[in-house]
């Protein structure tokens, strides 16, 4: 929002890029239709006992999202965690937990 009620349209990335111990990376072919991937490596510490300790996992998340209207979009996308196995005892096995992600955004003029 600008002064007096004036409505600024926001800039939009086309294509963005941004890794450290993670990875984010979005993309919009269309205005109205993104992709989103991310990646985050996450290691366990001590506190997490140890059968989890010293070890890591890898968090996938994959969405894609279509602006229906200026205040109406919708999204579905994935969500994979591969972590390390409770019932491992060499500590080389993982387990994959997936997920699936279905969403519903409504901006109000409240935010």
């Amino acid at each position: 929002m600008g002064h007096r009620g004036e409505v600024h349209p926001e800039p939009r990335p086309r294509l963005g890029v941004r890794l450290v111990d993670h990875l984010s990376l979005d993309l919009r072919p269309l205005d109205k239709l993104s992709f989103n991937l991310q990646w985050v490596y996450d290691r366990y510490s001590t506190s997490s006992g140890p059968a989890f300790a010293g070890q890591g996992g890898n968090i996938w998340w994959v969405t894609a999202r279509y602006q229906l209207t200026r205040p109406l979009a919708v999204g579905a996308g994935v969500k994979w965690v591969t972590n390390p196995s409770p019932a491992d005892v060499t500590g080389t096995a993982t387990r994959n937990d997936p997920t699936v992600l279905v969403n519903l955004d409504y901006r109000t003029v409240l935010f």
